[in-house]
């Protein structure tokens, strides 16, 4: 049923993007989907109820992305934005979120105040978690523009994915992404060097853009800072040479597969069982279970 869902909700997303969202019927989405106009509605209780389900799944996907940037471990800032700026254009183009900007622009969609207010939290979670995710990189040299350096960088993504539209050709998506960051990062070095005084203040909690304690963030570091004492512990801790191997080898495995866009639940269900045969990681492993979500 969730397949099913999804396809009609792509299916939609495009019909919006060609004919408005005022002039696409539900007979119409119906009909491309290869079902009947009443088969629609058991799945959405109607067309609205489809376009907040479009925009309500964004943060999830993306916060499961930026979460696994905070456990990997990364050479450069570069090879981190770059990253960051992938899971965005991922983000929006698995969703086509990209087909409906137009109409985001122009404010057509907002005559539905639940989505209006919908729309309007993604936005500032989203200036939060990119606030927290800027900070990180380049720490207090940055804190003056932090403000600026938000915005900037959401306008740079979200315009080329707005201008990938009327490319003729498929968009190399790493080829874009490493060319963002790296306008991004030659503005940070400027805004370093020259230090100009900021246009104006930006007042975060007035924005409602204040620290979020469920931020992927906080979620992402504190699965990485456990892994790391877990590795720790098994090196200190253990003596015989082939158990200490076996449990380095299931904790890189372990991580590798937090990393992964969608890892399988089976296998971290696996590697914590396994981990949790060692007394000195049983506590250890509780904790990631709640972090994971896999129990």
């Amino acid at each position: 049923m969730e397949t099913k869902k999804q396809e009609i909700i792509l299916i939609a997303v495009e019909l919006f993007s060609k004919k408005g969202y005022e002039h696409t019927s539900v007979e119409e989405i119906a009909k491309e989907s290869g079902m009947a106009k009443g088969s629609f509605y058991k799945y959405f209780q109607s067309k609205d109820d489809l376009l907040f389900e479009v925009f309500s799944q964004l943060p999830k996907q993306f916060k499961e992305g930026l979460k696994n940037i905070y456990i990997k471990q990364y050479g450069s800032s570069h090879e981190r934005v770059s990253d960051f700026i992938a899971i965005c254009f991922e983000n929006i183009f698995s969703s086509r979120i990209h087909f409906l900007l137009d109409m985001v622009f122009k404010l057509q969609l907002f005559k539905n105040v639940q989505l209006e207010q919908e729309v309007n939290q993604i936005e500032q979670d989203y200036n939060i978690w990119l606030k927290e995710f800027l900070l990180d990189i380049y720490g207090a040299k940055i804190e003056a523009y932090i403000g600026d350096l938000v915005y900037l960088l959401k306008v740079l993504i979200f315009q080329y994915a707005h201008l990938s539209r009327h490319q003729k050709t498929e968009v190399d998506i790493g080829k874009l992404t490493s060319f963002i960051a790296t306008i991004f990062e030659v503005v940070v070095e400027g805004l370093c060097e020259k230090k100009p005084e900021p246009a104006f203040e930006i007042d975060w909690v007035t924005l409602g853009m204040c620290d979020d304690s469920n931020s992927p963030r906080k979620k992402g570091m504190s699965i990485q800072l456990l892994l790391h004492g877990m590795t720790s512990k098994v090196k200190n801790g253990l003596k015989n040479g082939n158990e200490q191997q076996e449990y380095l080898e299931s904790l890189t495995l372990l991580e590798e597969e937090c990393t992964k866009k969608e890892p399988k639940l089976f296998l971290l269900k696996a590697l914590i069982q396994f981990l949790q045969s060692c007394d000195d990681l049983h506590e250890d492993c509780e904790r990631l279970k709640v972090l994971l979500e896999v129990e």
